[in-house]
C-alpha cells in the first residue's frame, strides 16, 4: 500500500471516528440537558438552539464556496487568493452575524421578551461566535486538513459537553449558551 493511500485511509478513519464520537457526545449532552431543564425550559432551549443553527446560512453559501474553491486554487498555486477568500468569507460572516446580533438585541427590548432578556442578550453574542464555529470546518475541509478537522470536532464536542453542562448547572439556559 502506498504512503498516499495509507494516509487517505488513516484520515478517513480518523474523520469517521470523530464524526461518530461527536454525534454520540451530542446525544448524551441532549439527554442530560433535557433531564436538567425539564420539559418547559427544554422547549425554550430548542428555540434558542434553532436560532443559533441559522448561523450557517448568514454567509449565503460563501463557506461552501471556500470548501469547493480552496483545493482548486491551491492546485493552481493561488495561495494569496485563498488567503483573501478565507478573510473575505470570515469578514462577511462577522458582518452578517453582527447585523443579526443587533436585530436580536432590538427584539430583546420588546415587552414580550422581558422574561428571557438575559438569555436573548447572550444568544446575540453566541450567534456570532457560532457562525464562526460553523465556518471553521468548511475551511479545514477546503484545505484538506482532515486530521485537524477530526480533532476540532472531538475537542469542540468534549468542551461543549463539559463546559456547557457545568455552566448550565450554575446558571440554567444562560450558562448553557455560554458553554
Amino acid at each position: 500500500m502506498t504512503d498516499e493511500r495509507s494516509a487517505i485511509l488513516r484520515e478517513g478513519m480518523a474523520f469517521s471516528l470523530a464524526s461518530y464520537g461527536f454525534q454520540l457526545i451530542s446525544v448524551v449532552r441532549g439527554f442530560v440537558i433535557a433531564w436538567f431543564l425539564g420539559p418547559a425550559f427544554y422547549g425554550v432551549w430548542n428555540i434558542v438552539k434553532t436560532f443559533l443553527e441559522t448561523g450557517q446560512y448568514i454567509a449565503a453559501g460563501s463557506g461552501q464556496a471556500v470548501t469547493r474553491e480552496l483545493p482548486y486554487n491551491k492546485a493552481q498555486g493561488e495561495t494569496a487568493l485563498n488567503r483573501r477568500m478565507c478573510s473575505a468569507t470570515l469578514g462577511l460572516i462577522l458582518c452578517m452575524g453582527g447585523i443579526v446580533a443587533l436585530l436580536t438585541l432590538l427584539v430583546a427590548q420588546l415587552e414580550a421578551a422581558a422574561h428571557y432578556r438575559q438569555v436573548i442578550y447572550i444568544a446575540a453574542l453566541v450567534f456570532v461566535l457560532n457562525a464562526v464555529h460553523l465556518y471553521i470546518p468548511q475551511q479545514l475541509k477546503g484545505e484538506k486538513k482532515i486530521l485537524l478537522l477530526s480533532a476540532y470536532y472531538i475537542a469542540y464536542a468534549v468542551l461543549n459537553l463539559v463546559v456547557g453542562l457545568l455552566l448550565m448547572w450554575q446558571w440554567g439556559i444562560a450558562g448553557l449558551l455560554l458553554g
